[in-house]
């Protein structure tokens, strides 16, 4: 009987100074959650098979999805790091934006985040 692995890679980890890996989805989400907690400047990567780890500041890592589709909105917002009254007030822009028949496509969106943050929206 042939078994399915459990092992998908669907992110890719890139640390500074350190070889580039794919990373399951469970990996990536851990490694996410470091990444937009504001309490803490460092990232620890656990490896449970030798009980390791090593610790990063977050600018130098980087989590990027292997797949070439389009981001949604929520996921755009969490990599541009917004903060969740940032992201209620975003979400009532593209809204509106969507109600008006306007541009949604993933790089207008990005262009748009990119836009918000900088205060130009």
């Amino acid at each position: 009987m042939t078994q399915l692995s459990t092992q998908v890679f669907t992110h890719f980890l890139k640390i500074k100074w350190l070889k580039d890996r794919p990373v399951t989805e469970k990996f990536a989400k851990t490694i996410f959650d470091q990444l937009v907690d504001e309490n803490n400047k460092t990232v620890r990567i656990v490896n449970p098979e030798s009980l390791t780890y090593i610790q990063r500041y977050k600018n130098d890592i980087e989590l990027i999805k292997l797949w070439d589709g389009e981001n949604t909105l929520e996921d755009s917002m969490h990599l541009a790091g917004l903060k969740d009254h940032e992201k209620d007030r975003f979400r009532e822009i593209w809204k509106q934006r969507k109600k008006e028949w306007k541009g949604t496509s993933d790089r207008i969106m990005q262009d748009m985040i990119q836009d918000f943050k900088n205060n130009e929206i």
